[in-house]
């Protein structure tokens, strides 16, 4: 069984874009779709909930372009697993 959806709680310095962190995880191999949701902005940080679909999506490689966006993986909220990944 491969991953095919995990939803994060995300943080990132309020400067960022959230469109250019929409660009960067849609980059990423096997991610079929990017959906992210500012859920709390405060002075200098966003929170944001970021969801990723697609079929063997690798933790490993999501982790690291947050990281290089500047941001930081808080929670994993939700893990998704299932034999195929059929687009909605």
């Amino acid at each position: 069984m491969k991953i095919i959806k995990i939803v994060l709680d995300v943080m990132s310095p309020a400067q960022q874009s959230i469109v250019d962190l929409v660009e960067v995880l849609s980059a990423i191999k096997n991610v079929a779709e990017v959906d992210i949701t500012l859920s709390e902005l405060e002075k200098n940080v966003e929170d944001f909930k970021v969801t990723l679909e697609g079929y063997d999506l690798s933790y490993n490689s999501i982790g690291e372009a947050i990281k290089d966006f500047g941001a930081v993986i808080r929670n994993v909220d939700n893990v998704v697993s299932a034999e195929e990944y059929i687009p909605k």
